[in-house]
């Protein structure tokens, strides 16, 4: 993770004033957004979920950066090397369609 921030364009800390649902969505909001324009003008982007998730980084992140805000998003910019990597998938997750849940599931709260 190190040597990909230290390589990277920019680091992006995306940081709330009050740790709860309300900050987490709107930092994910913006995320959004500003990975949507990166994207447009040839940038990706890589989280760095660790850093935010896990208290004793975060806290260290926070001294740092000398805030008392909490970091809660921690993600690098930068241009792929090669081509074929805008191409090649950086993490391993499942399709939506495999996490959804239907009617039909055995622990629905209609059950059988």
């Amino acid at each position: 993770g190190r040597r990909g921030m230290m390589s990277a364009s920019a680091v992006v800390v995306l940081t709330v004033e009050d740790d709860g649902v309300p900050g987490w969505l709107a930092a994910g909001q913006a995320y959004e957004e500003l990975a949507l324009r990166l994207w447009h003008r040839g940038y990706c982007t890589a989280m760095h979920a660790g850093i935010a998730e896990v208290e004793p980084p975060n806290l260290a992140l926070r001294g740092r950066l000398r805030t008392r805000r909490r970091p809660v998003l921690l993600f690098r910019v930068g241009r792929p090397l090669h081509a074929e990597d805008w191409h090649r998938p950086h993490a391993a997750r499942p399709h939506l369609d495999e996490l959804l849940l239907g009617d039909d599931a055995p622990w629905s709260s209609d059950g059988p």
